[in-house]
């Protein structure tokens, strides 16, 4: 009797094993679904960074407008953890010369739509994060004739034209909502001015450049 007990009790233990363990396991996997769920659900989903640019031209041929500066904002909101769209708005400003004349100065305000791919780190506990970015929109063009250029009679009409920019950054938090971020993009549009008075300055001009930054970056 007392050997079919033991027997009964072992039979018992053996068999209750996987069941201790599927609970476990089922337990396990609620608490790692509740994990990742928890992680995909931002806390601060909204993102507004500002940023100083280098702008550089690239239309070699030309060499119409010089290396210049300009700003940029944007406005993000996460779709997950490694992905966010949002809006941006931006303002860079060219001298226009040609064949050493200064015929004024070309400003460009870009609005675009901004889609963002990003790729955390996890061994920095996801502190530095590396990421793609591209936009689409308008560019609004704005020509200030210099002096000269209105005394001759010149008058520039804008003309607004797409424009469009892919490029790579990384982006440094010091904590979670913060962070300081590098950015380099190639930015493309067309400068096509409607022009009376000369010829100089109504030619179709390809403004495509170079945009290399760094700002900051506040998660809200």
């Amino acid at each position: 009797m007392i050997k079919g007990l033991s027997i009964s009790l072992m039979l018992s233990f053996v068999l209750g094993i996987p069941v201790c363990w599927a609970q476990s396991d089922y337990t396990t996997t609620r608490t790692t679904r509740t994990t990742v769920e928890e992680t995909s659900t931002v806390d601060n989903p909204w993102e507004l960074s500002v940023q100083g640019q280098g702008v550089f031209p690239m239309d070699e041929a030309d060499e119409r407008f010089d290396t210049t500066v300009g700003a940029a904002a944007r406005l993000m909101r996460d779709i997950n953890p490694y992905a966010s769209f949002g809006v941006e708005g931006g303002w860079m400003r060219f001298k226009d010369e040609v064949s050493g004349v200064k015929y004024g100065r070309l400003n460009g305000f870009p609005l675009l739509a901004d889609l963002e791919l990003k790729m955390p780190i996890a061994a920095t506990n996801n502190m530095i994060v590396p990421y793609a970015i591209a936009g689409a929109g308008v560019v609004f063009w704005n020509y200030d004739e210099n002096d000269g250029t209105v005394l001759s009679g010149i008058k520039v009409d804008n003309e607004n034209n797409f424009a469009a920019k892919g490029g790579v950054g990384i982006d440094l938090y010091f904590n979670s909502n913060t962070a300081l971020f590098v950015e380099g993009t190639y930015f493309y549009s067309r400068f096509k001015p409607d022009v009376s008075g000369a010829v100089a300055v109504g030619n179709k001009t390809n403004v495509g450049s170079v945009l290399a930054g760094a700002g900051l970056k506040i998660k809200f």
